[in-house]
Protein backbone atom coordinates (compact mmCIF):
# COMPACT_ATOMS: atom_id res chain seq x y z
CA UNK A 1 0.00 0.00 0.00
CA UNK A 2 1.24 3.78 -0.72
CA UNK A 3 1.98 6.27 1.66
CA UNK A 4 -0.21 8.56 3.28
CA UNK A 5 0.28 11.89 3.40
CA UNK A 6 -2.29 13.45 5.92
CA UNK A 7 -1.63 17.24 5.88
CA UNK A 8 0.71 19.22 4.09
CA UNK A 9 0.14 22.94 5.65
CA UNK A 10 2.53 26.00 4.65
CA UNK A 11 3.27 28.74 7.25
CA UNK A 12 3.08 32.59 7.00
CA UNK A 13 6.21 34.20 5.66
CA UNK A 14 9.06 34.90 7.56
CA UNK A 15 8.22 31.41 10.22
CA UNK A 16 11.31 29.49 10.16
CA UNK A 17 11.46 25.36 11.20
CA UNK A 18 14.68 24.57 13.09
CA UNK A 19 15.16 20.96 14.43
CA UNK A 20 15.08 21.32 18.09
CA UNK A 21 18.61 18.74 19.26
CA UNK A 22 17.18 15.83 21.33
CA UNK A 23 18.07 14.80 24.55
CA UNK A 24 20.17 11.50 24.73
CA UNK A 25 18.13 8.74 25.95
CA UNK A 26 18.46 7.53 29.41
CA UNK A 27 20.35 4.19 28.16
CA UNK A 28 18.42 1.89 31.00
CA UNK A 29 15.37 2.91 29.39
CA UNK A 30 16.59 1.67 25.91
CA UNK A 31 17.86 -1.64 27.49
CA UNK A 32 14.44 -1.77 29.42
CA UNK A 33 12.43 -2.89 25.98
CA UNK A 34 9.46 -0.41 27.22
CA UNK A 35 7.90 2.14 25.16
CA UNK A 36 9.93 5.80 25.51
CA UNK A 37 6.99 7.18 25.18
CA UNK A 38 5.59 5.78 29.10
CA UNK A 39 8.56 8.40 30.34
CA UNK A 40 7.90 11.26 28.71
CA UNK A 41 10.33 10.76 25.97
CA UNK A 42 9.12 11.47 22.25
CA UNK A 43 10.76 10.34 19.47
CA UNK A 44 9.10 12.61 17.37
CA UNK A 45 10.30 16.25 19.10
CA UNK A 46 8.55 19.25 17.19
CA UNK A 47 10.08 21.58 15.33
CA UNK A 48 11.28 25.28 16.86
CA UNK A 49 9.71 28.24 15.21
CA UNK A 50 12.31 31.17 14.61
CA UNK A 51 11.56 34.59 12.70
CA UNK A 52 13.98 34.84 9.41
CA UNK A 53 13.62 37.26 6.71
CA UNK A 54 12.25 35.90 3.67
CA UNK A 55 11.37 32.59 5.16
CA UNK A 56 8.52 30.09 3.73
CA UNK A 57 8.01 26.72 6.09
CA UNK A 58 6.26 23.91 5.01
CA UNK A 59 5.23 20.61 7.68
CA UNK A 60 3.05 17.68 6.69
CA UNK A 61 2.32 14.12 8.32
CA UNK A 62 2.42 10.90 6.77
CA UNK A 63 2.42 7.37 7.51
CA UNK A 64 2.70 4.11 6.02
CA UNK A 65 0.39 1.24 6.21
CA UNK A 66 2.92 -1.19 6.47
CA UNK A 67 5.00 0.40 8.93
CA UNK A 68 7.46 1.21 6.03
CA UNK A 69 10.17 4.07 6.64
CA UNK A 70 9.58 7.34 4.40
CA UNK A 71 11.61 10.08 2.49
CA UNK A 72 10.63 13.16 1.22
CA UNK A 73 11.29 15.14 -1.79
CA UNK A 74 9.42 18.42 -2.64
CA UNK A 75 8.99 20.73 -5.76
CA UNK A 76 7.46 24.13 -7.30
CA UNK A 77 6.90 25.79 -10.43
CA UNK A 78 5.19 28.97 -11.21
CA UNK A 79 1.72 29.45 -11.69
CA UNK A 80 0.48 28.53 -15.45
CA UNK A 81 3.96 26.46 -16.12
CA UNK A 82 3.30 22.67 -16.18
CA UNK A 83 7.11 21.74 -15.57
CA UNK A 84 7.75 21.16 -12.01
CA UNK A 85 11.39 21.89 -10.42
CA UNK A 86 12.60 19.70 -7.49
CA UNK A 87 13.27 21.90 -4.30
CA UNK A 88 15.18 19.14 -1.97
CA UNK A 89 14.92 15.64 -2.13
CA UNK A 90 15.08 12.11 0.22
CA UNK A 91 14.50 14.37 3.68
CA UNK A 92 13.64 12.71 6.64
CA UNK A 93 12.10 15.27 8.60
CA UNK A 94 8.46 15.95 8.18
CA UNK A 95 9.52 19.93 7.46
CA UNK A 96 11.45 21.78 5.08
CA UNK A 97 12.57 26.22 5.36
CA UNK A 98 12.75 27.78 1.68
CA UNK A 99 14.48 31.14 1.59
CA UNK A 100 12.24 32.66 -0.85
CA UNK A 101 14.91 35.39 -1.60
CA UNK A 102 16.39 32.71 -4.08
CA UNK A 103 13.20 32.78 -6.27
CA UNK A 104 11.63 35.59 -7.44
CA UNK A 105 8.46 37.00 -6.60
CA UNK A 106 5.40 35.57 -8.16
CA UNK A 107 2.92 32.99 -7.61
CA UNK A 108 3.83 29.40 -6.50
CA UNK A 109 2.35 25.49 -6.41
CA UNK A 110 4.48 23.20 -4.19
CA UNK A 111 4.35 19.56 -3.84
CA UNK A 112 5.27 17.07 -1.30
CA UNK A 113 6.07 13.72 -2.46
CA UNK A 114 6.49 10.95 0.31
CA UNK A 115 7.77 7.32 -0.74
CA UNK A 116 8.72 4.02 0.70
CA UNK A 117 11.72 3.83 -1.00
CA UNK A 118 14.02 3.26 2.09
CA UNK A 119 12.15 -0.38 2.80
CA UNK A 120 11.78 -1.21 -0.95
CA UNK A 121 13.65 -2.41 -4.10
CA UNK A 122 13.37 0.98 -6.37
CA UNK A 123 11.20 -1.28 -9.23
CA UNK A 124 8.22 -1.96 -6.18
CA UNK A 125 8.52 1.61 -4.06
CA UNK A 126 5.37 3.37 -4.54
CA UNK A 127 4.67 7.07 -4.08
CA UNK A 128 2.04 9.63 -2.35
CA UNK A 129 1.74 13.45 -3.30
CA UNK A 130 0.28 16.28 -2.29
CA UNK A 131 -0.07 19.94 -3.23
CA UNK A 132 -0.47 23.44 -2.06
CA UNK A 133 -2.73 26.34 -2.93
CA UNK A 134 -1.11 29.30 -5.32
CA UNK A 135 1.36 30.59 -3.01
CA UNK A 136 1.98 34.63 -2.99
CA UNK A 137 6.03 35.07 -2.78
CA UNK A 138 7.21 38.91 -2.67
CA UNK A 139 10.39 40.21 -0.64
CA UNK A 140 10.12 43.34 -2.80
CA UNK A 141 9.32 46.78 -0.57
CA UNK A 142 6.59 49.11 -1.97
CA UNK A 143 8.00 51.91 -4.35
CA UNK A 144 7.62 55.20 -2.73
CA UNK A 145 7.41 58.86 -4.70
CA UNK A 146 6.15 62.14 -3.32
CA UNK A 147 5.11 65.26 -4.24
CA UNK A 148 6.77 68.40 -4.16
CA UNK A 149 6.12 69.95 -0.63
CA UNK A 150 3.29 72.97 -0.37
CA UNK A 151 3.40 75.45 1.96
CA UNK A 152 0.94 77.75 3.44
CA UNK A 153 2.66 79.74 6.25
CA UNK A 154 4.06 77.22 8.88
CA UNK A 155 1.33 74.56 7.41
CA UNK A 156 3.12 71.91 5.18
CA UNK A 157 1.23 69.42 3.14
CA UNK A 158 3.22 66.61 1.19
CA UNK A 159 1.46 63.67 -0.73
CA UNK A 160 3.29 60.13 -0.90
CA UNK A 161 2.54 57.60 -3.21
CA UNK A 162 3.27 54.22 -3.01
CA UNK A 163 2.97 51.43 -5.66
CA UNK A 164 3.40 47.85 -4.88
CA UNK A 165 4.12 45.62 -8.32
CA UNK A 166 3.06 42.21 -6.32
CA UNK A 167 0.71 42.96 -3.38
CA UNK A 168 -1.87 45.28 -1.95
CA UNK A 169 -0.50 48.18 0.06
CA UNK A 170 -1.09 46.92 4.11
CA UNK A 171 -0.67 49.89 6.02
CA UNK A 172 1.62 53.40 6.71
CA UNK A 173 3.56 55.11 9.35
CA UNK A 174 4.69 59.04 9.53
CA UNK A 175 7.78 60.12 11.29
CA UNK A 176 8.26 64.19 11.56
CA UNK A 177 11.59 65.17 12.75
CA UNK A 178 12.66 61.91 13.86
CA UNK A 179 10.20 61.91 16.23
CA UNK A 180 7.87 58.79 16.91
CA UNK A 181 6.35 56.32 14.37
CA UNK A 182 2.17 57.18 14.34
CA UNK A 183 -0.27 56.05 11.88
CA UNK A 184 -0.88 57.22 8.59
CA UNK A 185 -4.07 56.83 7.19
CA UNK A 186 -4.33 56.61 2.78
CA UNK A 187 -6.06 59.44 1.65
CA UNK A 188 -9.24 56.74 0.43
CA UNK A 189 -9.61 55.64 3.99
CA UNK A 190 -8.44 51.77 3.61
CA UNK A 191 -5.25 50.30 2.65
CA UNK A 192 -6.29 47.69 -0.04
CA UNK A 193 -4.79 47.98 -3.47
CA UNK A 194 -1.11 47.68 -4.85
CA UNK A 195 -1.50 51.81 -4.71
CA UNK A 196 -1.85 53.92 -2.25
CA UNK A 197 -2.24 57.83 -1.91
CA UNK A 198 -0.80 59.19 1.83
CA UNK A 199 -0.98 63.19 2.63
CA UNK A 200 0.40 64.33 5.28
CA UNK A 201 -0.06 67.83 7.23
CA UNK A 202 2.52 69.22 9.45
CA UNK A 203 2.51 72.46 11.87
CA UNK A 204 5.34 73.93 11.99
CA UNK A 205 6.61 75.02 15.28
CA UNK A 206 9.25 76.98 14.20
CA UNK A 207 11.05 78.16 10.74
CA UNK A 208 13.79 76.47 9.41
CA UNK A 209 14.56 72.58 8.08
CA UNK A 210 11.67 69.97 8.69
CA UNK A 211 12.27 66.37 7.55
CA UNK A 212 8.96 64.10 7.27
CA UNK A 213 9.51 60.24 6.90
CA UNK A 214 7.03 57.86 6.12
CA UNK A 215 7.24 53.93 5.32
CA UNK A 216 5.01 51.79 3.63
CA UNK A 217 3.92 48.26 4.51
CA UNK A 218 2.91 45.58 1.91
CA UNK A 219 0.54 42.43 2.87
CA UNK A 220 3.68 40.48 2.77
CA UNK A 221 5.80 42.52 5.31
CA UNK A 222 8.26 44.51 2.94
CA UNK A 223 8.78 47.87 4.26
CA UNK A 224 9.67 50.83 1.67
CA UNK A 225 10.53 54.37 3.34
CA UNK A 226 10.81 57.62 1.45
CA UNK A 227 11.80 60.95 3.41
CA UNK A 228 10.99 65.08 2.39
CA UNK A 229 12.76 67.82 3.70
CA UNK A 230 10.53 70.69 4.32
CA UNK A 231 12.25 74.29 4.43
CA UNK A 232 9.47 76.43 6.62
CA UNK A 233 10.70 79.99 6.00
Amino acid sequence: MKPIIASFDVLPQGVALQEVPQQPMDPGILSSGLDPAIFGVSANVPPRRVYQRGARSFQWTASDPNGDQLIYSLFYRNVGEGQWRPLVRDLTQTFYTLDTETLPDGWYVFRLVASDLPSNAPERALEAERLTEPILIDNTPPVIRATAPRLTGRRAEVTFTATDATSNIARAEVSVNGGRWQQLLPDDGIADSPEEAFTVRVEAEAPGEHTITVRVFDMQGNAGSHKVTVIVP
